[in-house]
């Protein structure tokens, strides 16, 4: 299910992306309260597969909320920009690469990527924190 999911909502990020400006205001204030909406309901602890299962069935209450945000702007109410915003809270998926948590030791700390580097937050390489 996560597989298929994905697809969608990367195409709705590339769709979103395609935007010209003045469609793009409204798309973006709905992915916006989308992503609060996500987080409101899995909370900020929570992996890849949990998304997915609220994804299926989501159409319902992501419409509505579309229509509450954007009244007069039907291309926001269209199931790509839900597709959107679930792609973009996926980034913060427990067990997504850029969200994963490296574990050291009795410690945790969040990798940050910079070009083809991976740091530390502490700002050392990983074979330079203790095990």
């Amino acid at each position: 299910m996560l597989a298929h999911a994905r697809l969608q909502w990367e195409a709705g990020d590339r769709r979103q992306r395609a935007l010209s400006s003045p469609e793009r205001r409204a798309v973006d204030r709905v992915v916006e309260q989308l992503v609060a909406e996500l987080r409101r309901r899995l909370g900020s602890t929570f992996d890849s597969d949990e998304l997915a299962a609220l994804y299926d069935g989501s159409s319902a209450w992501t419409m509505a909320l579309a229509v509450r945000v954007a009244p007069d702007e039907p291309l926001a109410w269209e199931q790509w920009v839900a597709d959107a915003a679930f792609n973009r809270y996926l980034r913060d998926a427990s067990d997504w690469p850029l969200g994963r948590m490296v574990r050291f030791g009795q410690s945790a700390r969040r990798m940050t990527i910079w070009s083809s580097s991976i740091v530390t937050a502490t700002g050392r390489w990983p074979a330079q924190c203790s095990a």
